[in-house]
């Protein structure tokens, strides 16, 4: 986990892997990168187990 709390940080192989695990980080993030609110369609595939938040 990263000191803030919002990732966790791991080691695959050949590489570093780090994962949005916060919540509202990963909202903010969905949102950044889609540019828009997130349709419910694609909060269920990028988002699963967690109610739709029209977050942006």
């Amino acid at each position: 986990m990263t000191a803030d709390g919002k990732r966790a940080v791991g080691l695959a192989p050949g590489a570093i892997v780090s994962v949005l695990v916060d919540p509202r980080a990963r909202q903010n993030t969905l949102c950044s990168v889609a540019g828009r609110p997130l349709l419910r369609q694609e909060w269920r595939s990028a988002v699963v187990g967690q109610r739709y938040t029209r977050a942006c």
